[in-house]
């Protein structure tokens, strides 16, 4: 009788479904995830959007990050985005014990937000002094070279934050004082083409191109590689799409140095019939 009753209650206990490894995992991420939303004050975080994306993302543990976010849906990709640069991965992976304290930590470790405005008073104007002074240290990107008959060059150089433009000439020598007849003609060419491009996020605006015989005005593109407008909206371009582009690219980079060579013989004649009128 007592090895039936044994027996009975081994049954009875294999029936209770005990908690498989990756619920029990995927539980503990969630309850994670609660504790980092009340301790940083994520107000706009979605605990269940989180979720279901890290469990999307184990599944395709494997891949890169960038082609992990592609797997993501657009719905579950920015929560999952804001919560891992929020809470780094080091913390994610401690004990939980030892996390709510390593998330208060990172909370007072990291800098208060400055307030856009504030109020002060009028005895108090003597102590604001502004100070508006040019940065300590420019970055300047090349935007182009052109090439002269007589061997010299002159190089358009950029500055992004502060809208700095100059021309640099030079030739086989070193750099040269100018070029004679031609720089205020070439700055001012390279100057319109330098602001002809306005980089806005991940798109450009053109403000001027001719396609096709027309000129388009305020053209909207794509600035990011692979990616394309459609309907007003950036879209990833196919895979049949992008090799149609690169083989036409190909026919069209032969056309393009034949034309450059045309104008620049007709650039040649034009400068010397200046230089012969002392233009």
């Amino acid at each position: 009788m007592r090895f039936q009753d044994f027996r009975q209650n081994l049954v009875e206990a294999a029936k209770v479904k005990t908690p498989s490894s990756a619920q029990s995992q995927s539980n503990d991420f969630a309850n994670k995830v609660r504790t980092a939303k009340n301790v940083l004050g994520l107000k706009n975080l979605n605990v269940a959007a989180v979720v279901a994306a890290n469990n999307i993302a184990n599944k395709f543990a494997k891949l890169p990050y960038n082609q992990l976010l592609n797997r993501l849906p657009l719905s579950l990709r920015q929560h999952y985005v804001d919560f891992q640069s929020a809470v780094p991965s080091d913390i994610m992976n401690a004990p939980t014990a030892m996390y709510a304290g390593a998330l208060q930590k990172l909370k007072t470790s990291r800098p208060k937000p400055m307030k856009e405005s504030c109020e002060l008073e009028e005895d108090s104007d003597d102590l604001l002094v502004e100070t508006i002074d040019p940065p300590m240290m420019l970055i300047l990107k090349r935007k182009g070279v052109r090439l002269f008959p007589d061997g010299k060059r002159a190089a358009l150089y950029v500055n992004d934050k502060t809208g700095l433009t100059f021309m640099l000439p030079y030739d086989a020598n070193g750099l040269v004082q100018s070029i004679s007849g031609v720089q205020e003609e070439i700055e001012l060419v390279s100057l319109e083409e330098a602001s002809n491009v306005q980089k806005m996020g991940r798109t450009k605006i053109v403000r001027a191109r001719v396609r096709g015989g027309k000129v388009q005005r305020r053209k909207k593109v794509s600035a990011v590689k692979g990616y394309t407008i459609r309907g007003g909206k950036l879209t990833r371009m196919p895979s049949s799409e992008r090799i149609k582009r690169k083989i036409s690219q190909r026919k069209a980079k032969i056309k393009r140095k034949a034309k450059a060579a045309r104008a620049l013989i007709k650039r040649k004649r034009s400068l010397r019939k200046r230089k012969a009128l002392g233009l």
